[in-house]
């Protein structure tokens, strides 16, 4: 599969180093540059309502509301790519000295993607509930409330795996 090519040359430890200062850079630099209030934005929850998010996002300023908007739509499009990056190459990295090149067992490197993608729908629907919050659609607002959890529970579930295999990569040992 040709995203495991693009795995295996992105989990050098160089790599990893870049990938993981991007990451960290988002939270801590251009979130709050774009003005960005983490404590109010509904997807840095693990769950909430579609009622909830409907209330929260009407309760915004314009100027909160805008630069939600272009976080939703624009920045937190990128954020979602850089820290799948990052967990998959992690995954790779650490599982590649336990397992076969053909086993099953790399398809676990993908499940940072999967976290991506669910992030990447509740983000499109979140912008598109900003577009025309004065009169919300609840069932968007429903959708963006069911993506959170499963993004979260996604992204859990890669970080444990990436604990996991450093682990185990801890016990077996490893010169990689």
């Amino acid at each position: 599969m040709r995203i495991f090519n693009v795995l295996d040359r992105l989990s050098t430890k160089q790599h990893l180093v870049i990938l993981f200062i991007i990451t960290v850079i988002f939270p801590t630099v251009i979130f709050p540059l774009a003005g960005i209030d983490a404590q109010k934005m509904p997807d840095a929850k693990f769950y909430y309502t579609g009622e909830q998010v409907v209330q929260l996002l009407q309760s915004f300023t314009p100027a909160e509301r805008s630069a939600y908007f272009l976080s939703a739509f624009f920045i937190d499009v990128l954020y979602p790519v850089t820290y799948s990056l990052l967990l998959a190459a992690l995954i790779t990295r650490l599982l590649q000295p336990l397992i076969a090149a053909e086993s099953r067992w790399n398809y676990l490197r993908l499940l940072p993607f999967a976290a991506a993608l669910f992030d990447l729908l509740e983000n499109v629907s979140l912008a598109v509930l900003l577009t025309g919050i004065d009169r919300p659609v609840l069932a968007m607002a429903k959708a963006a409330a069911i993506f959170t959890p499963i993004k979260w529970s996604l992204v859990f579930a890669s970080i444990l795996l990436v604990m996991f295999l450093f682990i185990k990569w801890l016990v077996t040992g490893s010169n990689k």
